[in-house]
């Protein structure tokens, strides 16, 4: 049996239960939200492996995807369970004397980004050294909005569901923050990648440094397509498709009613029942793992 984390996520509401809500036909071999997809590509990518063996993974199954059945049809729902920063809840702060000041440690800088970005500069708040900056999570978290996009890969037919930040002349945008240290981190493979999957059409970046807004730069779709880029993304769609025709397979083969979960072990995805044991299970009680191997 494949343990899970304890999330509480029978509290949110579902995507089929939100499809469902806005008439959306849910005839579609998936539904899922753009994170679900996105994690998946990192794993194919290998990035993700990468952080968990840093971040002292190795002997530890990692949860990346709920996935659950429509009743009464055979599409599958993908709902993302991983975040980075469960990784280290556990770490302790820093607890020396010396900390920037000019650094807000009330929150992420997207939320002030965001404010900023569609006009909001009333909403403030005031660094330790008494200068004034854009508030971020301490004045409220931004109504967060979402719209759902249709797309075909390879023969699945997706509804994903994604954010919606800001649109600018009948485009979609989405904002993203990026420390000026790690620039080299966000890659136009990833930009084009999640554009893809969630239909948008630009990302409003702004690049920060020491707490500061230092540029901001709009990375548009048609501007970093190039023949490169498509040929190199291209090819990890296929890896996707792939993989999660393997899922629909053996999900189809079981007796299991589901849900199941996508859980990363030692560099290997595997299929497996979501449930918390109850009890001590013996092996010839055990529900089957499958493992999903890339071509």
């Amino acid at each position: 049996m494949m343990q899970s984390t304890k999330r509480i996520t029978t509290k949110k509401h579902t995507l089929v239960e939100t499809v469902s809500k806005t008439g959306l036909s849910t005839n579609k071999d998936i539904i899922c939200d753009r994170e679900s997809l996105a994690c998946l590509m990192r794993y194919i990518t290998g990035e993700q492996s990468k952080i968990l063996h840093r971040k002292g993974q190795r002997k530890t199954g990692v949860d990346f995807v709920k996935i659950s059945k429509v009743p009464g049809t055979k599409t599958l729902v993908f709902e993302n369970i991983f975040r980075w920063m469960d990784l280290i809840a556990e770490r302790r702060p820093y607890q020396g004397a010396w900390k920037r000041s000019e650094v807000s440690h009330h929150g992420e800088y997207r939320y002030a980004w965001h404010r900023l970005a569609t006009g909001d500069k009333k909403t403030s708040s005031y660094m330790i050294t008494g200068l004034k900056q854009v508030a971020g999570k301490r004045a409220g978290i931004p109504p967060r909005q979402f719209r759902f996009v249709e797309y075909t890969l390879g023969g699945l037919s997706f509804l994903t569901r994604t954010q919606t930040e800001a649109t600018l002349d009948g485009s979609s945008v989405e904002f993203k923050t990026q420390n000026w240290y790690y620039m080299d981190k966000y890659t136009k493979f990833e930009a084009y990648t999640n554009m893809i999957l969630g239909g948008v059409d630009m990302t409003a970046m702004a690049i920060h440094r020491s707490g500061k807004i230092t540029d901001v730069v709009d990375v548009k779709f048609n501007d970093i397509k190039s023949e490169e880029l498509e040929t190199a993304v291209e090819c990890r769609f296929g890896y996707l498709v792939a993989m999660i025709k393997q899922i629909k397979e053996a999900i189809e083969k079981s007796s299991d009613d589901g849900p199941w979960v996508l859980q990363w072990q030692r560099k290997k995805l595997v299929l497996g029942r979501y449930q918390m044991p109850e009890k001590e299970e013996t092996d010839e009680e055990k529900e089957p793992e499958v493992e999903l191997e890339l071509a």
